[in-house]
């Protein structure tokens, strides 16, 4: 299951780079006007994304430290080109 769903988005991602490939043959400047984009949430009582970052301890990492449900955060966005960057934006 996991092996079929792999190789079948590996050749969608081959496809669309081909694709690429052929428009820049066409239009050289196309790649360099995509705006590309991210953002990213800071919650402000400390808390960390642990699916997006991992700690080495010498202590038990499991040990359990509540957290509220809903907690304050914060948003940045930011996008940018090859050639400029779109400031940052932030949101509560």
């Amino acid at each position: 299951m996991f092996r079929s769903c792999f190789l079948l988005t590996h050749q969608k991602r081959e496809a669309f780079a081909l694709k690429f490939l052929a428009r820049m043959e066409v239009d050289n400047a196309r790649p360099w006007n995509i705006l590309r984009t991210d953002e990213a949430h800071f919650h402000l009582q400390g808390s960390v994304n642990t699916q997006n970052y991992r700690i080495w301890e010498r202590e038990n990492p499991f040990r359990m430290q509540p957290l509220p449900l809903h907690s304050q955060k914060a948003t940045v966005w930011c996008g940018f080109t090859a050639a400029f960057i779109v400031g940052l934006f932030f949101f509560d």
